[in-house]
This record gives structure tokens, sequence and C-alpha cells, in this order.
């Protein structure tokens, strides 16, 4: 197999390039970091500065949503794809399928992209 090398010059220029344009990446990159730091700061003291208002009105959850659910009737050859919650608002998850044997007085909705749910 053949292979190309330039002379030493042009591959110095080369590795020469690449340093410099890697640097300007890893400051790129650490630039952006620190803005995503600072805006996530700058967020956190918005809200709690917002909660800390005495002039700002507290509204009842009910009354800025729309309750919505979408009852779903099983067949006996249906499989539920079951969601479940994790502790402090670290998002939702996906059970293993099951069916309805078992799953009690249970009551099954359909849920969409973009529905909020809340449990317990």
């Amino acid at each position: 197999m053949e292979l190309g090398l330039p002379d030493l010059d042009t591959q110095k220029a080369i590795a020469d390039f690449l340093d410099r344009e890697t640097s300007r990446i890893d400051r790129l990159i650490e630039k952006k970091e620190r803005f995503l730091d600072l805006a996530a700061r700058r967020i956190h003291a918005l809200v709690d500065e917002a909660f800390s208002d005495s002039e700002v009105p507290n509204v009842r959850f009910e009354n800025v949503v729309r309750r919505m659910q979408r009852p779903v009737i099983l067949s006996e050859h249906d499989e539920l794809i079951r969601l479940g919650l994790f502790n402090r608002g670290r998002g939702m998850f996906k059970k293993p399928a099951a069916d309805e044997v078992g799953m009690g007085d249970s009551s099954f909705y359909f849920v969409r992209e973009g529905d909020l749910f809340l449990s317990g």
C-alpha cells in the first residue's frame, strides 16, 4: 500500500493549523458553557424574584391548565404501555408492557406528546 507523505514543513504547517483550530474550538466551547451556566443562574434568580414578589399574584393551577382525559376502553388483546414518574420532577419512564389482567380497577388514558401528566 502506498501512502503520500508530505515534507516535514508541510506536516508542521498542518499540525500547527490543527492545533490552532482545536484551541479555538475549545475556547468557543468554554464560552458557550459559561454562557449557559450564567443563563441558568439568571433564570433561577428571576424565578426566585418572581415568587418572592408580593405583587405577583398567586393563581390556582387548575385555572392555568385544562384537564384532559382520553379514556381507553380495552379489549382482551390490547397491550398497555404503562408510564411512571421519577421523583422530584426528573421525568417519566415506560414500564414493561402488560395486559389488563391484574391491573385491578385502574383507569387507562391515552397520553400524547406534549401532554403534562401528574401522579398522586
